[in-house]
């Protein structure tokens, strides 16, 4: 029951303070890893050495979890979908690389439901206020 509450509380504590922070901003890459999972770690793992690159600390799950966690067991599957989940509320970004597959879609509405800016290779994605749009420069992965 504790736990319950805790987890339910957790969702109104501000995060925005956590992200706003000097120096190298966490990164989390959202990419897909269903298909051909193999050809699908080597992208991410380039895109995470890009962030890596440029100054920053990319968070790759795919880097992470298939070694420990089985994408073809549904469990484990779901318990890492979680876990990535879990990581993304801690980011100060989310790069969504290549199709966006349906995994990746709750990891951009969780960064949209805690405000973390989602940007791609070319715009920002997801939901933005008419006047946040208007004054927003737009963000760019590199």
């Amino acid at each position: 029951m504790r736990q319950a509450v805790n987890e339910y509380l957790e969702v109104f504590r501000d995060r925005v303070t956590e992200r706003r922070q000097d120096g190298p901003r966490l990164v989390y890459i959202c990419a897909p890893l269903r298909g051909e999972v193999e050809k699908n770690i080597a992208f991410a793992r380039d895109k995470a050495r890009e962030v890596f690159a440029a100054g920053n600390v990319p968070i790759c799950p795919h880097l992470m979890f298939p070694p420990i966690a089985d994408p073809e067991n549904p469990a484990q599957d779901q318990a890492a979908r979680e876990m990535g989940l879990r990581l993304v509320e801690k980011c100060q970004q989310v790069n969504v690389y290549g199709p966006v597959m349906e995994g990746m879609w709750a990891e951009i509405q969780r960064a949209n439901k805690l405000d973390i800016p989602v940007v791609t290779d070319s715009k920002p994605k997801g939901r933005t206020s008419p006047r946040k749009k208007k004054s927003a420069k737009r963000e760019e992965v590199k």
